[in-house]
């Protein structure tokens, strides 16, 4: 065993290998010094695959590895060829070897083959397959597919939607630690969906959200209090956390401090500054999701003016008919809606 180790430190130094004294090493228990081994230099920046001799070393390590049936090398050489890091990209590999990964039970390689076929990521879209291996993950304890479930059952993505399905997986994710479904959960008991409404509840995980910076729970609360909604209704706070997630760049949250220069939530009206906030929205947010939205504004703003060019009025008044517009859309888009930006994720696992 300590030659072992002597040969497997050399890929540390950043030098070269040969595979057969890993092969001919009579360590017995020798494929799972080489397994702590990896999670040991993994864990402390990726030390052991970084480049050159060092880096094809380590390829060729996996591939002996796995060849030996340990599900952790075929996952890493899944990664690998998923990134061309130290071989040549090739998707059809990455996912041939993240399969073989998940048959032996590897629950890492069953997330990233949900995310390959969730993407389409070099083979074609597959959302039964990518439900299926986030399932197996799941049942084993990954959080994060615990959270991909809530995210596919919440918003009903290729399975019928089902708010309780989905409480049950965010509420299980963030009871292991998962703090992307902390917001979730809140914005759930605030709204009674898939779970009694509990406004004190939807508080407590609020804050806990915005304690780990999550935009979406500082907006959401804000509009609690905005609306007062379960709690003491109070524009200033309200507003206060609707500033704290736009400097997150939460696009909700400006198109929510433009209603609030516009109808004097708190402030003063100023509708120069609603329409400054409203134009950060349109820039920042999905640009199709509110392609409609701004097209409507200018015509609304086009008829304010050919109004006003009759009345003379010292400035544009605000008429029922845009206010009906703005509290229209408001409703829909008061509280975020994290699942936009929140797949993003997903991309990123594969390492």
């Amino acid at each position: 065993m300590e030659q072992l180790t002597i040969v497997l430190n050399k890929l540390v130094g950043g030098n070269g290998i040969d595979m057969v004294d890993i092969e001919n090493d009579q360590t017995e228990n020798k494929w799972d010094v080489i397994e702590n081994f990896i999670k040991c230099h993994k864990s402390s920046g990726y030390r052991i695959n970084r480049v050159g001799d060092c880096g094809q070393s380590y390829f060729r390590l996996m591939e002996i590895f796995a060849k030996y049936g340990n599900s952790r090398a075929m996952c890493e050489l899944g990664g690998m060829y998923y990134h061309g890091q130290h071989v040549e990209q090739n998707y059809l590999e990455a996912l041939k070897y993240f399969t073989m990964a998940s048959e032996n039970g590897d629950t890492k390689a069953m997330c990233n083959l949900g995310n390959m076929y969730y993407f389409g990521i070099g083979i074609v879209k597959n959302y039964e397959a990518s439900l299926k291996f986030y399932t197996m993950a799941s049942e084993k304890g990954i959080e994060y597919a615990m959270h991909y479930l809530g995210y596919v059952y919440y918003y009903g993505i290729y399975v019928e939607k089902n708010a309780c399905i989905a409480f049950k997986y965010f509420k299980m994710a963030v009871e292991k630690g998962y703090v992307n479904s902390i917001g979730y959960v809140a914005l759930m008991y605030q709204l009674g969906e898939g779970v009694e409404r509990n406004p004190e509840k939807a508080i407590e995980y609020y804050k806990k959200a915005i304690s780990y910076g999550d935009s979406d729970a500082m907006n959401n609360f804000g509009s609690m209090y905005q609306r007062g909604n379960g709690i003491e209704r109070n524009f200033v706070k309200a507003n206060e956390y609707f500033m704290m997630a736009i400097e997150k760049g939460n696009y909700t949250a400006m198109f929510n401090m433009s209603m609030v220069y516009r109808y004097g939530y708190g402030v003063a009206i100023d509708l120069g500054k609603a329409e400054e906030y409203f134009n950060m929205c349109i820039q920042n947010g999905n640009a199709e999701k509110f392609r409609i939205m701004k097209t409507k504004q200018e015509q609304f703003h086009q008829q304010l003016h050919n109004k006003s060019k009759k009345t003379q009025p010292k400035h544009i008044p605000v008429t029922q008919k845009i206010k009906r517009y703005f509290d229209k859309i408001g409703k829909q888009m008061t509280y975020s809606q994290y699942g936009e930006t929140d797949m993003g994720e997903v991309e990123h696992l594969i390492n």
